[in-house]
């Protein structure tokens, strides 16, 4: 679901390709956070 969102994002913002990095980082950010709270034990 999140990559059909920021596939939607940067389509919908070609020339915004910086923005579409950072929201990318933020989201990579967040998961690993999430990853680092469950290890994995709890399922999606």
């Amino acid at each position: 679901m999140t990559a059909t969102v920021i596939g939607l994002l940067v389509l919908r913002q070609v020339p915004s390709l910086p923005e579409a990095l950072g929201i990318l980082a933020v989201v990579l950010g967040l998961t690993m956070r999430t990853r680092e709270r469950q290890p994995g034990t709890a399922p999606l």
